[in-house]
């Protein structure tokens, strides 16, 4: 049952049967309300809270006879969803509204025992010091306006074009004392404002808030909040108080707003028809005191809700419409005054299945997910049991609420829910996964329906950077925590390692519990990609961004050897820059390429949006969106601004990546606010001190790696980091090689003496074994594939100093060999020529060794950094032929000229007797396509030699967004030995609007000798190939006929020579006419019957 306010409410016997609570003529006894209001769950730890839902103390009118009949009713008190509680320290109210929900939530059913029932309260005398006035209250707070989306604090009634509002209150018939008002306001204008608030048309406060500047980072918005206090003798007369707010000042548009008022005045204690609530502070200076409760009506009751769940019927007298009563007042009590007949009744929202989420103390992973998305997480969650061996649990948000928070959406509520498996279970619980999206509008007042599983919006709600959103408090769980200080000094610790996954949709759901399940158990996602860094850098603020990249390349890679960094930075690629933008299509193609490639992480650092990364765009949300990197998936760390905005009216790019089906990420360390490049590198610093497995084996899941980086690069940022968000399952692992490779020998090509330096031109062989996970000597069962990747010394490079001045770093760019070579009982070899194409200097190179196993399951690494490259080989023999070509697209069946999709690849089969080049050292000698005369593409990144040869091998390329109509591509490759050639291939594209056959038929039909043919359709002009094919009833083709068709007119007419030859004996036949366009490759078909007569 749902009330909105607090007061007395009436349940009847017919809402009881009706509803299947408890029949007509049982036994009520038994009957029990439980739950409560009044505010929201504490955030503070510390703080008391009910344990389990308090049950009711409530009056049920007509069970003394043991039975429901259709006159009993029950009454009980209900708290409602906001709080207001009395100071008598300094006699003013404070309210507080419920920022989740404008409903509180009661129980009722009927339990094993008698339900709980109301007591009296005895009238202690009418002789005490008489109380006939009361502190009336009134708070006037509407919720509709977020000014930046963020935060958790909204405003209401609008001014500017209206300048002014009136108010009449419920406060009437003031008594001696005190009148206080707290008024708030904001203004979001360009100008200063100035409020005005009069009651009853005498000024009382004057309210200036100062202007907002035009920044993006500035304050949206300035609060004004005033207290003023009056006597109450100003405002004569018995009629409701009535309350002016005007304002001044401004531009244009409705730009200020009110908050919130709070009016308060002794008033006499009158009923006046409806429920009174009431308290009187003067009732504490004397033991006991006779209340005089004026024009009361027959069957006025007084309930004394002091303790809300229990409270008393109070006992007294009606004398001369008076209602009078003695009470001890030796603490400040709080009184309702109603009548039965008035009492409304709750709204009803169904049943609720019995549960008790205490009971279950084992999870290790616990997902809170939306009711709507329960299969899906429960799907996930079968997955991490089964896969991972990790004892999980899934909750939906309504089961925690209904235990922890009386059934009311509230963040504390799983907050407590978390806190309380964390401390019973004896810290067993690791990780939380928020299974649905969180919104910053927590009560459906937007449109958008994506308050799936909330976040905690923070106090601030008018600064860019200061407001944030963030999952953290779910882990705060610890006593003196949860009361969260938003500044530098509220720096606490997470317990947990928590994600989310931003879904809203089952649909949405199961495409990324697919993407999770595929990514950790499908043989197809196993590669070398899983050894790769990828580091993106925005240029500007004096090389920051490509500095803390350079910083943070070294940090991971130095202590974790296996893994190899890819670096992109902007000002490494030229800018095209118009008055109005900046753009840098290398930079862009680069990340694409080297996302398309896959890496385990891709990090980027600099200037970004919830919408794209840097002012050059290289990276947006619909890049994102059409990413087909499925079996690649890398996580993203992003330490820019807004990219992981998951709680606003727009997705983000981080959600794109996450939701994106055919590829995308797996997960992101995203940022949801605008945050600080400091800040950045401290958390991204802390990052990877954890994202590898540890020398002692130990392999940290995302949570884990969540966990501690907060924990470290939180500190003496303030929030600035807790806007750092896990999108992702935090009981994931990332795709970790499973055991390590070892290099055992280097020799010549006769494998009898060992190299110490790698020379142009040499045949080498180059030995290894997969050792055991405990790294205890090779694996004897381990058969498989292996990939072997040997590079040259790392480049010096320079960026080009487009916008701050040029910086130097190195990159290891250069492969001289990519192949693949068969693991047998643990131990492998491979074979190459080194290229000509090397920096002819000594220094190290870095070999990189991956190998899955054939089972599919199971994969391993190695890399070596100490491998010496350099000089040119004695005595090598002399080669003058170049490799030999082979291309198609998609697969090898294709033959030149055909149709193809606009997404396709290009496929080219590659042999020459010294191994393909693959090194960029020499420009002009790299593997290259150039598509219709116009796009070049160096493909060096993409060739492997085969299992075992290095002679051969293939190469494959994706073609995105093909236009229709003809294309050719013309490639070239090279030798190790410097000889290249060159392959051209043409394909079609067919066009959007297709071609299509309006008829088809022959004549004569039927037929006796010949016939011909016509063919109309809706490619008049094109240059057209047409194929005749008449078949037999059987299936079979009996003729064949081509025609090719220069300019063809509308309607073909064809023969068809030889129709009645003795293969066609009379009969029914069916023709069949393909109509191919050879300006796009379009396609259109139609079959009709062919009759051949004696």
């Amino acid at each position: 049952m749902g009330v909105t306010e607090s007061g007395v409410y009436k349940v009847p016997s017919s809402f009881l049967s009706s509803n299947s609570i408890l029949p007509a003529g049982a036994d009520s006894r038994n009957l029990q309300i439980r739950g409560y209001g009044g505010g929201m769950v504490p955030e503070a730890n510390s703080i008391a809270r009910p344990q389990d839902l308090p049950q009711l103390a409530i009056q049920v009118v007509g069970e003394a006879d043991g039975r429901l009949d259709a006159t009993d009713y029950v009454l009980f008190y209900a708290q409602g969803p906001d709080a207001l509680a009395y100071n008598p320290e300094n006699g003013w109210f404070s309210h507080q509204k419920n920022i989740y929900s404008d409903t509180a939530y009661y129980f009722i059913g009927v339990g094993t025992q008698p339900g709980l029932r109301q007591t009296q309260a005895v009238n202690e005398g009418l002789s005490h010091p008489a109380i006939n006035s009361y502190e009336a209250v009134e708070v006037y707070e509407k919720d509709e306006v977020n000014i930046i989306s963020s935060g958790r604090r909204w405003f209401g009634d609008a001014f500017g074009l209206t300048g002014s509002r009136q108010y009449t209150t419920a406060l009437q018939e003031l008594t001696e004392g005190t009148v206080r008002l707290r008024t708030a306001f904001i203004n979001t204008n360009r100008s200063a404002v100035t409020f005005m608030v009069s009651i009853n048309g005498q000024p009382q406060q004057e309210i200036s808030i100062r202007h907002t500047i035009d920044y993006q980072y500035a304050e949206k918005g300035w609060i004004g909040e005033k207290e003023s206090l009056v006597t109450s003798s100003a405002f004569g007369g018995t009629a409701p108080l009535q309350l002016q707010i005007a304002m001044s000042g401004g531009n244009t548009g409705n730009k200020a707003y009110l908050d919130y008022y709070l009016l308060q005045a002794p008033a006499r204690l009158r009923y006046r028809g409806r429920q009174l609530r009431f308290l009187s502070p003067g009732s504490l200076n004397h033991s006991a005191v006779t209340y005089q409760l004026a024009d009361a009506p027959a069957h006025l009751q007084v309930w004394d809700i002091s303790n809300p769940q229990q409270p008393m019927a109070q006992e007294a007298s009606l004398q001369n419409k008076q209602l009078l009563f003695g009470s001890g007042s030796s603490e400040l009590k709080t009184f309702l005054a109603f009548t039965p007949a008035d009492a409304p009744a709750p709204v009803l929202f169904g049943a609720v299945a019995n549960q008790n989420l205490r009971a279950d103390l084992q999870p290790q992973l616990l997902l809170v997910t939306h009711p709507s998305l329960l299969a899906e997480a429960q799907r996930l969650a079968d997955f991490r049991s089964s896969h991972d061996g990790l004892a999980v649990k899934v909750v939906t948000t309504h089961q925690v609420y209904n235990e922890f928070s009386s059934g009311r959406q509230d963040v504390a509520a799983i907050r407590d829910y978390v806190r309380y498996l964390h401390q019973e279970g004896g810290g067993r619980l690791r990780y939380l996964l928020l299974f649905g999206r969180g919104y910053y509008d927590y009560k459906g007042r937007t449109t958008s329906p994506f308050n799936m599983v909330p976040l905690y919006e923070s106090y601030n709600s008018v600064h860019p950077i200061n407001s944030y959103a963030s999952d953290d408090f779910y882990g705060f769980l610890e006593e003196q925590e949860g009361d969260w200080t938003e500044n530098e000094n509220g720096n606490q610790s997470l317990e947990i390692g928590i994600g989310r996954l931003p879904v809203v949709t089952p649909a949405e759901a199961r495409q990324v519990v697919d993407k999770l399940i595929r990514y950790s158990s499908e043989p197809a996602t196993l590669g070398n990609w899983r050894q790769r860094l990828l580091f993106v850098a925005d240029d500007e603020d004096g090389n920051v961004h490509q500095l803390d990249a350079e910083q943070l390349a070294r940090l991971a890679t130095t202590s974790n050897p296996l893994y190899a960094p890819r670096k992109i930075y902007v000002d490494a690629y030229p800018k095209i820059i118009t008055a109005n933008s900046q753009t840098s299509p290398g930079a862009q193609k680069a990340l694409r390429d080297a996302i398309d490639q896959g890496a385990l992480i891709v990090n980027f650092t600099g200037h970004g949006s919830h919408r794209f990364w840097t002012f050059e765009n290289i990276f947006s949300k619909s890049i994102a969106e059409n990413l087909q990197n499925r079996n690649k998936l890398p996580l993203f760390v992003t330490a820019t601004c807004e990219f992981g905005l998951h709680d606003g009216e727009l997705r983000s790019g981080a959600e794109s990546l996450i939701l994106n089906p055919a590829g995308g990420a797996i997960g992101l360390l995203t940022t949801a606010r605008p945050v600080f490049t400091f800040s950045n590198l401290k958390i991204n610093t802390a990052f990877y001190r954890y994202a590898f497995p540890s020398a002692t084996g130990e392999t940290l899941r995302l949570g884990d790696i969540s966990r501690l980086t907060k924990n470290e690069g939180v500190p003496e940022t303030g929030v600035y980091n807790r806007n750092f968000v896990l999108l992702g399952d935090p009981s994931m692992q990332l795709a970790y090689p499973k055991q390590p490779i070892a290099l055992t020998s280097i020799t010549g090509a006769a494998a009898t003496e060992a190299l110490d330096t790698l020379k142009a031109y040499e045949r080498v062989r180059i030995e290894g074994i997969i050792k055991s996970p405990n790294h205890d000597g090779a694996d004897t069962g381990f058969n498989g594939t292996l990939l072997a990747t040997v590079y040259d010394k790392s480049d010096q490079l320079r960026t080009l100093g487009q916008t701050d001045p040029a910086m130097s770093y190195s990159q290891r760019q250069n492969v001289l060999h990519r192949g693949e070579a068969t693991v047998k009982n643990g131990s492998f070899f491979f074979e190459m020529v080194v290229p000509k194409n090397i920096r002819y200097e000594t220094g190290f190179g870095r070999i990189e060794l991956y190998a899955t196993h054939q089972d599919g399951r199971r994969d391993a690494a190695g890399a070596s950094d100490e491998i010496k490259i350099g000089g040119s080989a004695a005595g090598k023999t002399a080669d003058r032929t170049p490799p030999h070509i082979q291309l198609y697209l998609n697969d090898t069946t294709f033959q030149s000229g055909h149709p193809v999709a606009a997404q396709a690849v290009l496929l080219a089969k590659l042999q020459d007797e010294n191994g393909i080049n693959i090194s960029y050292s020499v420009p002009g000698q790299n593997i290259e396509a150039v598509l219709n005369d116009t796009s070049t593409f160096i493909l060096n990144d993409y060739y492997t030699s085969t299992k075992g040869n290095y002679k051969e091998g293939w190469l494959r390329f994706p073609l995105y967004n093909l236009p229709p109509g003809r294309h050719s591509i013309s490639f070239q490759a090279w030798d190790t030995h410097g000889n290249g050639s060159r392959q051209l291939i043409e394909f079609v594209v067919p066009g959007s609007d297709g071609i299509s056959i309006s008829s088809a038929r022959n004549y004569p039909n039927p037929l006796r000798e010949e016939t011909n043919f016509a063919i109309t359709h809706s490619r008049a002009g094109d240059d057209l190939e047409v194929d005749l094919l008449v078949y037999g009833l059987d299936g079979r083709v009996y003729q064949r006929y081509r025609h090719n068709a220069v300019a063809a007119s509308g309607t073909l007419h064809l023969p068809a020579p030889g129709i009645d030859n003795k293969n066609l004996h009379p009969g029914i036949y069916v023709f069949k006419v393909v109509v191919r366009s050879l300006s796009d490759g379009s396609v259109a078909e139609r079959a009709e019957k062919l009759v051949i007569l004696k």
